[in-house]
């Protein structure tokens, strides 16, 4: 159970799950272009890992070049929104009255909170007021190949300040902390007692081996890599089906308008039900850039 929720948090739940499709050289890149069905300036849709080993961080001639020429940028939630940070806060803080602490035994809560510090950096008295649900956003990519990340997202909101593009979102922030929330407790904290206890490290090879699968840009085998794991297990509807259909149409409209550059997690665009396919079936000519 901790990989599969420490994948969903590392890909913010860019995982597909359909009908396998063969990987081909074609397919094999993480930024697409939007054209036809009545646009006067194509867009871009391009896939994201929230966070990523700073050296294997992808970002090509061909990347900032779509990026430049579009007007604006549209991540899953608009980031550089003032009140967002705001907003996220209140919905982590815990209502109920109960600590994180209150979740474990003592010798358990111990565990973690070195856990947390060690390899994080983050004490988790400062978090105590927090809902458990907190603790799995944390998790990130260890190892000796892997001391310092980056955050796509980050990277686009630093670049959209710099060069005055507006970033715009297609979801708020109570549509995607209700996603989070609707993990069980039990799950969440079963998965966080499970990496403390071992170090993150039983889930290290599942980490690398999809981290190396994105960095290949080849977006069939990550589809296929998903489909193989124990995620295939999970009702995955809340967690990506519905919210690419549910994008669809707010990218329809924004591209009608302007010309975007979409960036979000990679597995949400392979598959009968990626946004992908769900572009072309809306009339779109949606082709891979090198």
């Amino acid at each position: 159970m901790n990989k599969i929720l420490i994948t969903l948090f590392s890909l913010i739940f860019a995982t597909t799950f359909c009908t396998a499709q063969h990987s081909t050289e074609d397919n094999k890149s993480l930024l697409w272009q939007i054209s036809g069905n009545g646009l006067e300036e194509p867009s871009y849709l391009f896939g994201t890992i929230h966070i990523i080993c700073k050296n294997q961080f992808v970002w090509t001639d061909a990347m900032q070049n779509s990026i430049e020429q579009t007007e604006k940028i549209c991540l899953e939630m608009d980031l550089d929104d003032p009140a967002l940070m705001l907003q996220i806060a209140k919905l982590m803080t815990a209502t109920d009255g109960k600590k994180l602490s209150d979740y474990f035994s003592e010798s358990e809560y111990k565990m973690v909170k070195k856990y947390f510090m060690d390899s994080v950096g983050i004490n988790l008295i400062m978090l105590n007021n927090m809902k458990p649900f907190v603790l799995a956003t944390l998790f990130k990519p260890t190892g000796t190949d892997c001391d310092s990340t980056v955050s796509y997202e980050f990277i686009m909101t630093d670049y959209a300040k710099k060069e005055q593009v507006e970033i715009i979102g297609l979801e708020t922030a109570e549509e995607q902390i209700s996603i989070f929330e609707s993990i069980s407790i039990d799950t969440i904290i079963n998965t966080v007692v499970e990496v403390a206890e071992n170090g993150g490290m039983e889930s290290q090879g599942d980490l690398k081996k999809l981290m190396d699968t994105y960095v290949s840009q080849d977006l069939p085998k990550l589809h296929e890599e998903l489909l193989s794991s124990d995620l295939a297990g999970m009702d995955m509807n809340d967690f990506i089906y519905e919210r690419n259909q549910n994008w669809i149409p707010k990218m329809k409209d924004y591209m009608s308008q302007h010309s975007i550059f979409f960036a979000v997690g990679a597995g949400h665009l392979w598959g009968k039900e990626g946004v992908i396919q769900l572009l072309k079936n809306e009339g779109y000519e949606v082709t891979p850039i090198k």
